[in-house]
């Protein structure tokens, strides 16, 4: 079976796809670059309509760690620890991984390690020992910080 190689594409049909690729939802600098270059897009070009892209606002670096922070927190209900892993693979800068993180209070982190907490151990069988035990590995592969899951734990 041979591997197909993709067509390259035109410098004016790469801009405006990649225009609507961006349109859809918010993209990292990264993310760009490699659908670019799988496009068949000369790198030089890639870099140049990546300078477009930001200076039209159509990426931002900042505006995507905080739109992924937001929605891993909140719909996947994951730990800081597992988005800072995640925008890291996305190359976004530690700045902005601070500031992204910022957006989520102490008390809203707090009460979710309790509620994924609670909806895990709702489902959980076996003696208390083994509960806390799988309750902690659960909530540390979810992202939480161990202090965070051992507070948690310490209220049950």
């Amino acid at each position: 079976m041979a591997i197909q190689r993709q067509k390259k594409i035109s410098l004016s049909e790469a801009k405006s796809r990649i225009l609507n690729f961006c349109v859809k939802r918010e993209r990292a600098h990264e993310e760009v670059r490699q659908k670019l270059l799988a496009w068949g897009v000369h790198p030089d070009h890639t870099e140049d309509l990546i300078g477009f892209l930001i200076s039209e606002n159509f990426l931002n670096e900042e505006r995507y760690a905080k739109a992924y922070c937001h929605d891993r927190f909140l719909f996947r209900k994951w730990g800081k620890l597992k988005i800072v892993q995640g925008l890291k693979e996305k190359k976004i800068s530690e700045f902005c991984i601070r500031l992204a993180l910022e957006e989520i209070s102490d008390e809203e982190y707090e009460k979710m390690i309790f509620d994924v907490g609670e909806g895990k151990r709702s489902r959980l069988s076996g003696d208390s020992f083994e509960i806390r035990n799988k309750l902690y590995r659960f909530l540390l592969q979810r992202g939480f910080e161990p202090e965070g899951v051992r507070k948690y734990l310490n209220q049950l």
